[in-house]
């Protein structure tokens, strides 16, 4: 019988994450480039300023935070904490978004005179960004335990109990097994 947790390979997984950080990086990105949009052609109300602000500090922050996928230093567990960090401040950047677009009237929202497909194109950009990054948090996560071991002592375990289970049954069908009378 086949093990139930899918192995995966130091490698592959560093993979994912690059993968994952970039396409992180990438909707960050788009997010900065429609909210700077409608920083130049609208008032800013307070959530355009908060979505600037953490979309910037977000896109200095993912370039160091790539290259710590190759690091076994001590400043990935710092990494980490800032992407726990980031995750609340996106979900709250998609909390408000969701609220001033999709409430009421997205035309009256801030900024006003914008096209409504440009503010749910943001907010998908930052619900992309945000789920991207609690996705991270648990490959990490993942990566951590593959590391130490965890994952390999589940499997040993799943096995020996697999092995257990097995014996119990065949020694349940042995005495469930009719005899044959002299």
């Amino acid at each position: 019988m086949s093990s139930i947790l899918p192995i995966l390979t130091p490698a592959q997984l560093r993979f994912f994450l690059i993968c994952n950080r970039f396409i992180q990086y990438c909707s960050a990105v788009v997010v900065v480039g429609i909210n700077s949009y409608f920083i130049n052609t609208g008032k800013r109300g307070l959530f355009t300023t908060y979505v600037e602000i953490i979309s910037v500090i977000s896109l200095a922050a993912f370039l160091p935070a790539l290259v710590t996928i190759f690091m076994t230093t001590p400043v990935k567990e710092y990494i980490l904490f800032i992407d726990v960090i980031f995750s609340y401040l996106w979900l709250t950047a998609f909390i408000f978004s969701a609220l001033d677009y999709n409430k009421h009237n997205c035309h009256f929202s801030t900024p006003s005179g914008v096209a409504c497909s440009k503010k749910w194109a943001i907010e998908a950009f930052i619900w992309l960004t945000f789920f991207f990054e609690v996705y991270l948090l648990f490959s990490r996560s993942l990566k951590k335990h593959f590391h130490s071991g965890f994952i390999d002592g589940v499997t040993k375990s799943l096995n020996r109990y697999e092995k257990s289970i097995n014996h119990h049954l065949l020694s349940t069908m042995a005495m469930c097994q009719p005899r044959n009378a002299p």
